[in-house]
């Protein structure tokens, strides 16, 4: 959630919304939250998403005591009894964590971080709800295989920026008329809880592989391209303009143009 920069957008559009986030610690490595907490409209949670086992279906017998993590994981459920219109995705992985994680983690963290915060969304988001994901280069095909899967259970569209990461491959998911109920969305969880639950408690077999495969489709790149690959060329087609725009005036390209 920290900084709080979309939470603010949001309260400025809609002073009455009520308000919940969950975001890292700053002593964890966490961003200040430089959006006013009042315990009433604006409650927030400071934890690692990544550690909510509780949110994944494991129960504290299933975790060896011999695990780094042992007694850092966490068994309740975070606003579980609420439903929300909108949600965001945006915690990324960052050189400020690495200090406060054990070595376990830093092959599969991006792959951790990515599914605690869509199980959390997806247990939270009502029916009809709009979520917002922070994703990165939509021609990987981890990435295609995730914009697949939500556009079976939403109408979903993509946004870059002008001006922030414009040259760079990160971009939104904008999910709208979210149908978390249905049963491709109930399947597409459990995907994603066990996924978490490889990488967190079976990385010895992790490798560069699952990183490209994480979704667990069950079908290959040239499958997903024939079902899926004019949809996504339509979708992604406006950013890769934005993003060539912006290389093309890039200063490495400037200092070309003015050399030759």
């Amino acid at each position: 959630m920290a900084p709080g920069g979309f939470s603010a957008a949001a309260l400025a559009l809609n002073p009455a919304a009520q308000l919940r986030g969950i975001t890292l610690p700053p002593d964890n490595g966490g961003h200040d939250l430089l959006l006013p907490v009042d315990g009433d409209g604006v409650q927030v949670e400071y934890t690692d998403i990544t550690l909510l086992a509780g949110v994944m279906g494991v129960s504290r017998d299933e975790i060896a005591a011999s695990h780094p993590d042992a007694a850092n994981f966490r068994y309740d459920n975070p606003f579980s009894d609420l439903r929300f219109d909108l949600v965001f995705c945006d915690g990324q992985v960052l050189r400020t964590h690495e200090v406060h994680r054990y070595a376990y983690r830093e092959k599969c963290e991006a792959t951790r971080l990515l599914t605690s915060q869509l199980v959390l969304a997806f247990g939270r988001i009502r029916e009809g709800g709009t979520l917002v994901v922070l994703l990165h280069r939509v021609d990987m095909f981890a990435t295609a295989q995730l914009l697949y899967m939500v556009s079976r259970v939403a109408d979903v569209r993509l946004f870059k920026s002008r001006k922030a990461w414009k040259m760079r491959g990160a971009f939104y998911l904008v999910a709208e008329n979210v149908r978390p109920g249905c049963a491709e969305a109930v399947e597409m969880v459990e995907r994603w809880k066990a996924l978490w639950r490889r990488a967190t408690f079976g990385v010895s077999g992790w490798d560069d592989k699952d990183g490209e495969e994480r979704w667990w489709l069950d079908f290959g790149v040239e499958e997903l391209l024939a079902d899926f690959g004019e949809t996504l060329v339509r979708l992604a087609r406006p950013m890769w303009r934005t993003q060539a725009a912006a290389l093309r005036k890039a200063p490495w390209n400037r200092s070309r143009r003015h050399w030759g």
